[in-house]
């Protein structure tokens, strides 16, 4: 063993020493290349940034030579011009801005930022938005010189820019300043294509790091300040090597320069994850190589160790065979017995031993097995003859002569021992011995639990069969003898979709789901019509244990419940409803109130309830008998069954009185009394007609109460107290009446209903009116008036269209009154015309949401027009954003047809709306009007300017007037003026007014 060791020692330390060499050698290696590749990519870097240099101060001292120019090229006189300047000095901008790619546009503003001159229109007219203090550091400046600003968005292309300016002097020594809008997308493209490698970030900053353009343009991040800030002495001698990068903030080689303009800065950058691409390769190769010498290395020391132990344990294995076939043969489970050819004992173990334990002291190695099984004969056939002994032991004797055999031996002690015996190649026998007594009596076991099992199935009298999960049948038994076999044939490779209708599949299926999820599902049941009539059946399913991976199967019993739920419905008929008129008795109509009571109050709709008693039905019964009286409540029950909702309950008290349940009227008590009034009338009106009654007609009225119920503080027997109240009140009326239970609702309901008949006469007798109220430019000019309804009542006093449109809408006299409205607007239009004064007003109306809808609109709009003789050009009609986004093809349609000849529209309370920007561009209007929740909310809510800027440029941006409705100050009209806003209308400017008034207020 020592000699072992000091080889072992040699060899790995020969191993050690190589391996040391191999890695000093490959480390030395990748750092000389890892310093090579930095200084090729330094070299890279410091060529970007001469080249950044060199393009950004190519671009910007062309825009600074073009400032210059322009100072020098165009006269302007000492005053600030107008919009219209002369077109010699514009033609000149527009050919200076040309000659630059990266300019966009050239201006001249005045010290005030007034655009004096521009090559471009739009700048004139909407002005160019400066940065903040930018105009005023240009002015500040003593000596005239380039001045860059931060980068901004163009308002009028949408793209990020940067404002070069220089100052100038008009002829009167005045200031000024020409501004050169320069694309930042632009100025950055003249580098990306000078570079050959993608990998580089390229900026241009200014001394405290913020950022003007970047290589590749990042727009989000133009404006911001770089951290670290550069230094203007950092070039090819002084980079910065693995420092974060100025926009990805990875590890780089950063390489700064100074630009012709001292305030700016150059700086190129590549990451080290580009730099060092080449030196990675190379260093994977060194170190393929560096690990193909050490496998070497370390296979060559393995194999000699390899080799070394291999001898060792050679020996070791020599010395230990024998007890490792020993201890194997020891932990056997069975008993163990090897004979070679001669029949002699070779080896056995422990176990063979427990099992024969008359041999123990008795077989030996090399002395043969014939006395054992002597022995044996004797202890196992204590009773036989020695001649029935010795023939036992002649047949084993001849058995172990077979190449294989297997048998078992019942010994004197009851057990079962069974013995497997085999031929080896050498010509000896193995014999392997197992008791297997109790397996036997597991199996006697599982035999009786087997058929007490059967015997129990077939006590059984329900269906029980054997699904899968997907409701393939394998297996079925009946406790009718006489159904077992011809059902189980039918079964066979059959689905439950084969043999039930759809809906009891599915409940099936999900009671067998609910077992696959939890072991058991029960209590399911489903019904189908077999040639008897229609069965019900109820589910108990249970998951049979399965093997992990096998798929599921499911044992199901199917009870037929078809006589208990037959004797349960006629108990529940019994208990719940009336037995003439099969309608729902009191109980169930507690219930049910009590269901509409829960409902109301979780969804805060409110219900009603009506109580029906028919006039003077004793006497009914008492001439003409009871049976004509069942009738009579029999066609009643029919009758209000069909005039309410399936969702509505109706309901029998006892003997002529009736219950109406009426749910989800709305969430407003109003609204709800309305309907319930409507409802009424029409169960007054249906039970008013004449009955059938043994072929004589017979007539009869119904005297109604009516309750309304919400939620609070009503339990279902007060409200048929009430409705029980006001029926009877319906019937101190004189009968054939509905009565409500609040007083101050049956009031309500009447002025209702007194509205409703009084807006039709006033449409019929031409009550309405209308006033004119002003819509003015800023300097105070009239340019049109919006026509507003007004309704003075002989008995009312003035009526404001809230109190009496929304009426109108409900019950479609709108459309009318809207016809009116456009009749009378359009022969004001045609007097107008007669005057100079007016002949240019444009008129307003509004159409609703009925109105517009019509099918025929766009006629009745073109004909009432011709009728009147009214220019079509002078009528604006203004709709909500609502109406015409209800069908956006047909409203396009309508307003282009209106519109080919001459009517305008307008957009009423823009902004309101939910979805008018996705379709603005699409509708062919022609203005927009600002809500005056938003003209309110100006000088108190930023929020609310915000929004009227913005609609103030997209109309305009769209060509399309705009003009704010509800301006009541002075403050609000400023601020609209200010904002681009042309018109306005409101009580600033005078209310609606009369048609004299308003034409006085004209002059």
């Amino acid at each position: 063993m020592p000699t072992f060791r000091r080889i072992n020692l040699a060899v790995t330390t020969g191993v050690a020493l190589l391996s040391a060499a191999v890695l000093i050698v490959t480390t030395t290696q990748i750092y000389q290349e890892k310093r090579s590749s930095l200084t090729a990519a330094l070299r890279e870097v410091t060529r970007a940034a001469n080249h950044a240099e060199a393009s950004f101060n190519r671009s910007l001292l062309g825009v600074d030579l073009l400032l210059a120019e322009t100072g020098n090229l165009i006269i302007l006189p000492t005053q600030v011009l107008p919009a219209s300047a002369d077109e010699r000095n514009t033609r000149l901008l527009r050919g200076l801005a040309t000659a630059n790619l990266a300019v966009r546009h050239i201006s001249v503003l005045s010290n005030s930022g007034v655009v004096m001159i521009s090559s471009d229109d739009n700048a004139v007219r909407l002005g160019i938005e400066l940065p903040a203090k930018f105009l005023a550091d240009v002015l500040a400046q003593t000596v005239p010189a380039l001045n860059i600003s931060a980068p901004s968005v163009s308002f009028a292309r949408s793209e990020r820019v940067l404002y070069l300016a220089r100052q100038i002097t008009l002829g009167s020594d005045t200031s000024a300043v020409v501004v050169a809008e320069v694309s930042i997308a632009a100025l950055t493209e003249a580098i990306s294509l000078g570079l050959d490698n993608g990998g580089f970030e390229i900026t241009l900053e200014r001394a405290n790091g913020e950022l003007l353009a970047s290589v590749p343009l990042q727009q989000e991040r133009l404006g911001n300040l770089l951290t670290p800030v550069l230094s203007a002495t950092m070039g090819a001698d002084r980079p910065w090597i693995d420092q974060t990068a100025r926009l990805s903030k990875v590890a780089a080689l950063i390489v700064a320069r100074p630009t012709l303009y001292p305030s700016l800065l150059v700086a190129a950058g590549m990451s080290m994850d580009t730099a060092l691409v080449e030196w990675r390769q190379k260093r994977k190769y060194v170190v393929i190589g560096a690990a193909g010498f050490l496998l070497i290395i370390f296979a060559v020391g393995g194999m000699s160790l390899s080799y070394l132990g291999r001898l060792r344990r050679a020996r070791e294995e020599i010395a230990q065979s024998k007890a490792t076939v020993d201890q194997a043969l020891d932990s056997m489970v069975g008993g163990f017995l090897l004979l070679d050819s001669e029949g002699n004992v070779v080896t056995w173990n422990q176990r063979f031993l427990k099992i024969h334990p008359w041999l123990d002291g008795v077989i030996a190695h090399a002395s043969g097995y014939r006395a054992c099984l002597e022995m044996t004969a004797e202890q196992t056939l204590p009773n036989a003859s020695s001649e029935a002994r010795n023939a036992w032991v002649a047949r084993h004797a001849i058995v172990q002569k077979i190449a294989a055999a297997e048998h078992e031996h019942l010994f004197p002690d009851g057990r079962v021992i069974r013995v497997s015996e085999r031929r080896t190649p050498d010509g000896g026998y193995v014999s392997l011995y197992w008791d297997v007594t109790e397996r036997k009596r597991e199996q006697v076991a599982a035999l009786t639990s087997k058929a007490q099992l059967q015997a129990t199935i077939d006590a059984i009298p329900d269906f029980l069969y054997e699904v899968n999960m997907e409701g393939n049948y394998h297996s079925y038994h009946s406790g009718d003898p006489e159904r077992r076999g011809t059902r189980s044939k039918a079964l066979f490779s059959k689905r439950l979709q084969d043999l039930l209708p759809p809906e009891a599949v599915r409940l099936v299926m999900e009671a067998l789901a609910e077992a696959n999820a939890h072991g058991m599902s029960t209590g399911t049941q489903f019904a189908f019509n077999s040639g008897k009539g229609k069965k019900w059946f109820e589910l108990s399913v249970s998951r049979k244990p399965v093997v992990e991976g096998d798929a599921p199967q499911f044992i199901v019993i199917s009870r037929d419940i078809t006589a208990s739920r037959v004797a349960a419905a006629e108990i529940e008929h019994l208990a719940f409803y009336d037995p003439l008129t099969s309608l729902p008795n009191r109980r169930l109509l507690m219930e049910r109130l009590n269901q509409a009571l829960d409902t109301s109050l979780g969804r805060g709709h409110e219900g009603a309830l009506l109580f029906i008693d028919i006039d003077n039905f004793k006497a009914l019964n008492d001439t003409l008998g009871h049976e004509m009286g069942d009738k009579l409540l029999l066609q009643v029950a029919s009758r209000l069954i069909g005039c309410v909702r399936q969702s509505d309950t109706v309901a029998r008290l006892g003997g002529d009185e009736f219950v109406v349940i009426l749910e989800d009227l709305g969430p407003h008590e109003a609204d709800a009394a309305t309907k319930a009034r409507i409802i009424s009338e029409k169960v007054l009106s249906t039970l008013n007609q004449p009955y059938l009654l043994e072929n004589s007609e017979y007539s009869s009225t119904v005297s109604m109460g009516v309750t309304l119920f919400s939620s609070a503080g009503n339990s279902p027997d007060a409200l048929v107290k009430h409705a029980d109240i006001a029926m009877y009140q319906a019937k101190a009326a004189g009968r054939n009446a509905v009565r409500f239970y609040d007083p101050a609702m049956q009031s309500a309901i009447t002025e209702r209903v007194l509205l409703e008949r009084d807006i039709r006469s006033a449409v019929m007798r031409g009550q309405f009116v209308l006033h004119f109220q002003r819509q003015v430019t800023h300097d105070g000019r009239t340019v049109g008036a919006e026509a507003l309804i007004r309704w003075p009542h002989p008995t009312r006093g003035m009526v404001m269209p809230g109190e009496f449109i929304p009426m109108a809408e409900e019950t479609g006299l709108i459309v009318q009154v809207g016809l009116w409205v456009l009749e009378t607007a359009c022969k004001q239009l045609k007097t107008w015309q007669g005057s100079e004064k007016t002949r240019d007003l444009q008129l307003s109306i509004n159409v609703s949401a009925n109105q517009f809808r019509q099918a025929n609109f766009v006629e009745l709009v073109a004909g009432t027009l011709l009728r009147t003789g009214a220019t079509a050009n002078s009528l604006t009609l203004e709709l909500t954003e609502s109406v015409m986004l209800e069908s956006v093809q047909d409203s396009i349609e309508k307003i282009k047809l209106l519109g080919q000849i001459g009517v305008r529209f307008s957009i009423d309370d823009f902004g309101t709306g939910y979805s008018s920007l996705a379709y603005l561009s699409t509708l062919p209007i022609a203005q927009l009007k600002i809500a005056q929740p938003f003209v309110d909310n100006i000088g108190t809510n930023p929020t609310g300017a915000v929004i009227i800027q913005t609609i103030i440029g997209m109309a305009r941006n769209l060509g399309l007037e705009v003009i704010a409705e509800g301006v009541e100050t002075e403050a609000q009209r400023a601020f609209l003026e200010a904002h681009g806003c042309p018109m306005c209308q409101g009580y600033l400017f005078g209310k609606p007014v009369p048609i004299a008034e308003f034409e006085r207020s004209l002059d």
